[in-house]
């Protein structure tokens, strides 16, 4: 068993409670470069619904992450 590699967080929230549309940006390009690795990015956005229902879903994914990343 190998022990996953954890990165940085990316900031999701502003202190403030605002939503960081940058981080979760990253996030939605991070999950769907996974998915599709060999997709430009503007390919990859096309596919979102080829793994969630829609864009709503992957946002909740990207939110219940809490900005951590694994690899």
């Amino acid at each position: 068993m190998t022990t996953p590699f954890v990165l940085p967080m990316v900031s999701l929230k502003f202190k403030d409670g605002r939503q960081s549309e940058e981080g979760m940006q990253l996030l939605r390009e991070m999950i769907l470069a996974r998915a599709f690795p060999d997709l430009s990015l503007e390919e990859r956005l096309t596919k979102i619904t080829k793994i969630f229902d829609n864009k709503e879903t992957l946002d909740y994914l990207c939110s219940m992450s809490g900005g951590h990343i694994y690899i």
